[in-house]
């Protein structure tokens, strides 16, 4: 489900997640999703069995990309 099978801008696409085009590879997949008075992403990092998501209440995007590296670097357990 995460190989790229559809190339493209802004979003390269495999089977339901979403790889961002960029200069070299990149650690992680991506959903989004948007409903009535709802928006998310969830960002699956699978070479550290690491999933974040991060819902709003809004339907519009959010700027979520400073969020990330910040989530990445907590302590989970």
């Amino acid at each position: 489900m995460r190989v790229v099978e559809h190339p493209g801008k802004p979003f390269h696409h495999g089977i339901g997640w979403f790889r961002r085009p960029g200069p070299g590879p990149q650690e992680w997949v991506e959903h989004f999703g948007a409903g009535a008075g709802s928006w998310n992403v969830m960002r699956l990092y699978p070479d550290r069995d690491l999933g974040i998501v991060v819902m709003a209440n809004s339907t519009t995007s959010c700027d979520f990309d400073p969020v990330f590296p910040l989530l990445t670097k907590a302590t989970w357990s």
